[in-house]
């Protein structure tokens, strides 16, 4: 890349890179992305266990996570899985040994978040009226673990003494007996000016809570025990998130699990919780491991044979644990690759001799790990785009894009190329702003500043830690709403009308596609134009990061895109368990599978 120097801000870690705004690529090369992306429509199901209210049971309390993950997903959003299927497990135990929950409670396994929050949007839309009127809380699970230091939480605001009166009543598994989880919150994570911990109040749209928070109006929270930021070079996210080696064993090695030393907060709830909780340290572990290495032994990305697989395993665990089940199914639009045509970037010079092409898939350092699907960003059309200009844009935010283009000119940007580092912003907006600014083709890539601070060298990366290695990819959705992208406001039923693909607002029309930093760092190298400014700078070596513009050698770069759009059926599985004395007001516990 060429162009000028990208301020600090904006520059990765990636060694021998020099992060530059873009421009026309160097040595008059031109940079391709080659994207083999398919649109399909394919059923997608929830899965709804039910534990039935004995005062109130038509008020509702929810919980829930999703089944689906676009490769195995051990953290997201298997943590959340094994943790809903616990909890299951215990108030099934209970409620056999004569517990009632006040209201009834709601158990769901949503189908094809990861696309767009589709499950769980679906579902809402369907019985919007009856959640509106009778929903009190929905408890979210995604990521219920990324590390063992503390808790994270994101609430209403109502929600916030019920939560510290919980976190003072449990007790912290890797600290000294008598410690609790709120002790621990405040040593590491308190406000100087309440004197209480941290919270962050409101929740956004990034996950299974939108829809209860923005259509059915319940107070809702999400939660996440997550690692020591400062310990981990200040990275915003666990690094491997959506790649193939998000896998158990990375669990296993990197997120050190402990079971709790005491379970005394269990009898202020129920008695008999203390019967229902297994003691024994080995045991109690041994079941939660059970239930994520069965999950993670298989891909479940939504609208596959193996979604519905782990649907009906949920649903089978809730029906034994003692819920009243439902596994609502929706047909709604997905988006897959091609399997035995994996997407590329392709780098060649003037007379088209190959000079360099993506693997188009992640390095496999275990070959008894299921193959997953290749690297892909969903929703981005199929197609072939190349040019001889390539720009780096930071971070994708909308003010990189305009000074970036403040730099280059407007003009220069119209038929290029831009490649962005994973971080800060979604990915789909990014892909967004792009377009927007007139490319005809995106690039993201996790820059080792962001994913692996500590360097890249083998020892420092995944297999041996759990900092992104060089050919991680981080797949994900570039859908910019929610729901199925062809039933708007409505749930996608067999029966209901579907709008035309091609007038989807919320889609992408450019091809786009994610790399490994090792693939990025080639790249960039090829880049001219001036320097970014230090803020725009990664941390790979051998590259200047530059703003861009002509590649060198007078190349060309590629995208070539092989996904495709197919509507396939996802599930939900919603558990409840009926409230006793307000059975119609309902609190809601999810997460996505």
């Amino acid at each position: 890349m060429q162009g000028n120097e990208v301020p600090v801000e904006w520059r990765g870690t990636l060694s021998n890179v020099i992060y530059r705004y873009g421009g026309e690529l160097r040595e008059a090369s031109t940079i391709e992305v080659k994207i083999y992306n398919r649109l399909e429509r394919k059923d997608t199901y929830n899965v709804i266990g039910i534990m039935k209210g004995e005062i109130e049971p038509d008020r509702y309390i929810a919980l829930g996570n999703h089944r689906d993950s676009w490769a195995l997903g051990s953290v997201d959003p298997t943590s959340g899985t094994a943790t809903l299927l616990e909890i299951t497990r215990v108030l099934g135990q209970m409620y056999k040994n004569g517990f009632r929950p006040r209201r009834s409670l709601m158990f769901c396994s949503w189908g094809a978040e990861e696309y767009g929050l589709v499950g769980s949007v679906e579902y809402v839309q369907e019985y919007v009226k009856v959640l509106g009127a009778r929903m009190v809380s929905y408890l979210n699970v995604d990521v219920a673990v990324e590390g063992n230091h503390t808790v994270s939480i994101n609430t209403s605001p109502m929600l916030y003494d019920v939560i510290v009166k919980a976190a003072k009543m449990v007790p912290s598994a890797y600290d000294p007996v008598g410690q609790t989880v709120y002790d621990k919150w405040m040593k590491v994570n308190r406000n100087n000016r309440t004197n209480e911990p941290n919270m962050i109040y409101g929740l956004g749209s990034a996950s299974d809570y939108y829809a209860f928070d923005q259509l059915v109006g319940s107070s809702n929270v999400d939660i996440t025990y997550s690692y020591n930021v400062v310990d981990h070079g200040n990275i915003s996210s666990y690094p491997l998130y959506h790649t193939s080696y998000e896998v158990f064993s990375m669990m296993k090695k990197h997120v050190v699990y402990a079971p709790a030393k005491i379970n005394v907060y269990a009898a202020d709830g129920f008695p008999s919780l203390s019967d229902a909780i297994i003691s024994d340290d080995s045991r109690e572990i041994a079941n939660q491991i059970a239930i994520a290495t069965d999950l993670t032994s298989r891909p479940h990305l939504a609208g596959l044979p193996e979604d519905l697989e782990s649907a009906q395993v949920i649903e089978q665990r809730w029906i034994t644990d003692g819920l009243k089940v439902t596994k609502p199914k929706y047909n709604v639009l997905l988006s897959y690759p091609d399997d035995n045509n994996p997407n590329r970037v392709t780098l060649t010079n003037s007379d088209g001799t190959l000079i360099f092409q993506t693997a188009g898939v992640e390095h496999v350092y275990d070959t008894t790990q299921p193959k997953t699907v290749n690297p892909f960003i969903a929703y981005t059309p199929n197609g072939t785009v190349s040019s001889s200009k390539l720009y780096y844009a930071n971070y994708g935010e909308l003010e990189d894009l305009q000074k970036l283009a403040s730099i280059v000119g407007n003009a220069s940007l119209q038929s290029s190329i831009i490649i962005m580092r994973y971080g800060r912003i979604y990915r789909g907006d990014k892909v967004m702003h792009a377009q927007y600014f007139g490319a005809i083709g995106a690039i993201l890539y996790n820059d080792p500043a962001d994913y692996a601070p500590f360097g890249t060298t083998s020892d420092q990366v995944y297999d041996q830690k759990w900092y992104m290695p060089p050919s991680g990819t981080q797949r994900g959705s570039s859908y910019t709403s929610f729901g199925d992208p062809l039933t708007p406001i409505y749930p996608s039923t067999d029966y209901m009308y579907r709008v035309r693909e091609d007038s989807v607002t919320f889609l992408p029309k450019i091809p786009a596609q994610p790399i490994g930093y090792g693939e990025a760092q080639i790249i960039l190298q090829y880049m001219q134009g001036n320097e970014v400014p230090v803020e725009w700078r990664g941390t790979l070596s051998n590259v200047i990061y530059r703003y861009g513009g002509e590649l060198r050698e007078a190349s060309t770069i590629e995208v070539k895109i092989y996904n495709r759009l197919e509507r396939k059926d996802t599930y939900n599985v919603i558990g409840i368990m009926k409230g006793e004395i307000e059975p119609d007001r309902y609190i809601a516990l999810g997460n996505h599978r």
